[in-house]
This record gives structure tokens, sequence and C-alpha cells, in this order.
């Protein structure tokens, strides 16, 4: 509380610029106290949030917090902060390196960047929006942001002392343990090719390939009369049938 002494003989002509005075001055200090330095971790949870809302907009499953992660998301942007660089590169390593230094055996990895200053202070929620805003904004980055075969992230936002600015990072992955791993059968009399991510394979008759990946993909069995296509999920078996001379259909098993 702020206490303003009163003199022990007041001049009442006076009275309302006394008042007035009094009332700027805690306008000021309650001004002053709205732009006090905001904790980074406040703004990182909001900068989660943020983005599980925009994969929501997108029909996408929220991503998941990922403490790996996060440490390299938080150290690499205090890196950044100090330096005032802001390149994906900066500390003269990859963010897949910087993942794998922490032990995060990923299937995926990629990267976002951003800094944001005003001279006039942030709250933690003013920020992140002011974040996701440039991202959404950059087709790159608004990708990463949406890409459906992530499932985890890592967030982390720094100060410059020097400066005042403050950087960002998400660090999103999908670890090996989330690799896809499907089973296809040929159940036809005749050798069959089908195309999965970029390869084509041929399958003889009875024939039973499996397969891990890290990112799902589509299965496809090209022929003269139809195209048929899968998306394969984790666990799925799934078998290549005929459903007229020389047309061939993937399904389910």
């Amino acid at each position: 509380m702020i206490r303003f002494p009163v003199p022990e003989s007041v001049d009442y002509s006076h009275a309302a610029s006394w008042l007035t005075a009094a009332l700027l001055l805690f306008a000021s200090c309650a001004s002053h106290a709205a732009q006090a330095p905001l904790t980074t971790q406040a703004a990182e949870e909001r900068v989660l949030a943020l983005t599980n809302e925009l994969r929501a907009q997108n029909a996408l499953p929220p991503l998941q917090a990922e403490s790996r992660l996060d440490d390299t998301a938080r150290s690499f942007a205090g890196y950044l902060a100090s330096t005032g660089k802001l390149e994906h590169d900066a500390d003269g390593a990859t963010p897949a390196e910087r993942v794998k230094k922490r032990g995060y055996n990923y299937c995926i990895v990629a990267e976002n960047l951003a800094y944001e200053y005003s001279s006039g202070g942030y709250t933690a929620d003013g920020l992140a929006r002011n974040f996701l805003e440039g991202w959404s904004q950059s087709p790159t980055h608004r990708a990463n942001m949406l890409e459906p075969e992530i499932t985890q992230v890592g967030i982390g936002v720094a100060r410059s002392a020097k400066g005042g600015e403050y950087y960002a990072v998400q660090v999103f992955g999908r670890p090996m343990t989330q690799m896809v791993k499907f089973r296809v059968t040929n159940r036809t009399s005749a050798t069959v090719r089908y195309d999965y991510r970029k390869r084509t394979i041929a399958l003889a008759p009875k024939q039973a390939r499996n397969h891990e990946s890290c990112v799902a993909g589509e299965l496809r069995v090209d022929t003269a009369a139809q195209d048929a296509v899968a998306r394969p999920k984790d666990g799925g078996r799934y078998a290549i049938v005929e459903v007229a001379q020389g047309v061939y259909r993937v399904t389910e098993e």
C-alpha cells in the first residue's frame, strides 16, 4: 500500500490538485506492475495451449509436452537470447543433433524459431499469441505446427538480458517408439506391385511383407482399371485381393 502523508496545515484550495497527483501516482504504479517482467514458463504454457488450439481447428490431435524436447527448446532459446542469433544452427548443431544429445531417439524432428520485442512489455498470453501469429503466417512454420505425424513438442521462451527481446523455440517430434508397424499379404494368385512411400514393391502370390515406418504414408495398388489406396495404421494387417480380372484392392484384415 502507498501512503500519502497529510500536512498538519492543509490549504483546501489545493485539495483537488493533491488528489489528482495521488491518483496519477497510483495509476503509474499500477501501470508499472502490469508491465513487470512476465514468467517465461507461463508464456511457454500458453504457446503449447495455442498450438493445440490451432491443431484442433484443423481436426488434428493435440501435441503432448515431452521433457527432453522441453529441455532442448529451453536451452536453445536461452542461447539465442544470449547471442542475439536467430538461426537453426546458431550453436553449431542441427535440431536433430540437439534432441539426440538429450537422449531423444526420434523418427521425426522439426523446429520453429521466433523473437518478439515491445518497449511496452507483454503479458504471457500476449507474447504467446504474437509468436503463434507469426508462425501461422509463415507456410513452413505453420506446416510444422500442423504436421499430422508429429505427436510431441517441447517449447522454450527466453528473454535477452541485454535488449529485452523474447526468443521462442518449438521443437516437434515423433519418437522411434511410435513407429508405424504393419503387414501386407498378397491374397491373389498373381504377383502384385504396390507403392509405399515412393517405393514399388513386388509381392508374390500368398507372400507377406512387414513394414516399419516413422510415418504412415499411403499404401497404393495401381492397376489399369482401379487405383486402390489405404493409409496403414500401427499394428494393422492388410490384404491385396482381386475384385475383378486384373483389378486389385487393399483391404484391412
